[in-house]
């Protein structure tokens, strides 16, 4: 019984393993940019200033602040960058994440992120580039 529970376990943990090798070999050939990649977004309030507020990140999957202060690219206010590609597991894997706009200490607004790595970069599958805060 206990033999055949191991080989079990053993023959899920080989299927994975060889699956995370197939994604591995898929960026083998693959001709990345040494650019680094940022999404950032684009965030005022209804006067239309871009000031005032604090921006969190939050990657929802695990529970952890990626940024816990205002880190602007431009004008825009980051929500991931090829710096952050550590917080993603496998390629072409997404996350939950979500950006947090906070001021006086008080959330304001909270709004969804989908986002993910490919092979040499971040991407954004889904949430709005701008925001406009109450």
């Amino acid at each position: 019984m206990y033999s055949r529970i191991k080989l079990t376990i053993c023959f899920i943990a080989m299927s994975l393993l060889a699956f995370q090798c197939d994604k591995l070999k898929e960026c083998k050939d693959v001709v990345c940019t040494t650019e680094i990649k940022t999404i950032g977004i684009k965030v005022t309030d209804l006067s239309m200033q871009p000031t005032g507020f604090t921006v969190k990140v939050l990657n929802t999957e695990h529970n952890h602040y990626i940024h816990t202060n205002s880190v602007k690219v431009n004008d825009d206010y980051l929500l991931v960058s090829d710096e952050n590609s550590s917080h993603f597991g496998t390629i072409n894997q997404t996350q939950l994440w979500k950006m947090e706009f906070y001021r006086n200490s008080t959330l304001i607004k909270s709004v969804d992120y989908k986002v993910g790595k490919d092979c040499c970069h971040v991407f954004l599958e889904s949430g709005p580039l701008e925001v406009t805060l109450p």
